[in-house]
C-alpha cells in the first residue's frame, strides 16, 4: 500500500491574513502548522469591507460567510465614501449579499472599484476565523514565546524553530 504524503505549509501570524491563508491552505489539501505569539487578539480596530470579502469567505465555507454576515458585518446605512487622487466619491450602498464564490473579482482593481458595504470590528472577525480555523483537521496551532527562521536549504525551504516559555527546547 503506497502512502500519500500531504503537502505541508507553515503560517506565521494568526491575525486576519494568516487565518484566511490557513483556511485556504487546508482547503487546498495542505497540512498547516500555524504560529502565533499572542494568546488573544485584542486590538480595537474597525475596518470597512466590500462584498468581495463575503464572497471570498464563501469560497472557504458557505457557513463561515453566513456567520460573518450574521455576527461580524455591520451595514453602512449612510453609504460609502472613497477618497482617491481623483477626488471624493460617495456611494449609497445596499446591504451585503450572501456570499457567492462566483462573484469573487479576478483582479484587485475590480474589487477596489466596488464600494464598501459594511464595517466590522477586527477583533470580532478574528474570533470568528479562529473558531473556524482551529477546528479544521490538519491544522496545528503553536503559541510559542520565540520563533526563529533559519536560512534556505538546498531546495529553497526555510526551517522554523519555535520555543515555548518553560523549556526553550525547539519544536521542529
Amino acid at each position: 500500500k503506497e502512502t500519500v504524503q500531504r503537502r505541508h505549509a507553515v503560517v506565521s501570524g494568526l491575525a486576519i491574513s494568516g487565518l484566511v491563508a490557513t483556511a485556504h491552505l487546508v482547503r487546498a489539501g495542505y497540512r498547516v502548522d500555524a504560529f502565533e505569539l499572542r494568546a488573544v487578539y485584542d486590538r480595537n480596530i474597525q475596518w470597512a469591507g466590500r462584498q468581495a470579502l463575503v464572497d471570498e469567505l464563501a469560497t472557504i465555507d458557505q457557513r463561515l460567510a453566513d456567520e460573518f454576515l450574521e455576527r461580524v458585518a455591520r451595514h453602512l446605512p449612510r453609504g460609502s465614501l472613497h477618497l482617491s487622487e481623483e477626488g471624493r466619491h460617495e456611494w449609497p450602498v445596499d446591504r451585503p449579499l450572501r456570499g457567492d464564490p462566483a462573484r469573487v473579482p479576478q483582479v484587485a482593481e475590480n474589487m477596489m472599484a466596488a464600494p464598501s458595504r459594511m464595517n466590522m470590528e477586527a477583533r470580532v472577525f478574528v474570533e470568528l476565523m479562529r473558531r473556524h480555523v482551529f477546528a479544521l483537521p490538519g491544522v496545528t496551532v503553536h503559541q510559542p514565546r520565540t520563533i526563529t527562521l533559519s536560512g534556505k536549504d538546498a531546495q529553497g525551504r526555510y526551517g522554523v524553530e519555535a520555543y515555548d516559555d518553560e523549556s526553550l527546547r525547539g519544536i521542529r
